[in-house]
């Protein structure tokens, strides 16, 4: 099953296995497979060019959020490029909490809107 199906039929797909710790943006070891596939995928496509978004919850300093964001989009894009992908097909953005996905009146809808999306670039 090729994992980006959804990116290739919408434009747009969460990376659902992305994690950082916590209020940073050091990648956890468990986000490197989804990753490495989407290397692969980028390797295998070598005309698509993405975009990559990193969003927040809304807890906290919303200036700390959107640069937080910002710069888990920005590790994701460098991990892309060590894995052998052009950086100059990668652009990134952060939102921080400006464009949720769920409420953020639980645990659980703050999680899903902590998330990094990837788009694809016209």
């Amino acid at each position: 099953p090729d994992p980006f199906k959804e990116l290739t039929a919408t434009g747009k797909q969460s990376l659902n296995q992305v994690v950082f710790e916590q209020s940073s943006s050091i990648l956890r070891p468990q986000s490197y497979s989804e990753l490495n596939q989407l290397a692969d995928f980028l390797k295998r496509t070598p005309m698509l060019r993405i975009d990559i978004s990193g969003h927040t919850d809304n807890v906290g300093d919303s200036r700390l959020n959107l640069t937080l964001s910002e710069y888990r989009a920005k590790v994701v894009a460098s991990y892309l490029s060590r894995q052998g992908v052009d950086e100059g097909r990668i652009t990134t953005h952060g939102y921080g909490g400006s464009c949720p996905v769920a409420g953020n009146d639980t645990e659980v809808s703050r999680a899903r809107n902590r998330r990094v999306e990837i788009s694809v670039v016209p």
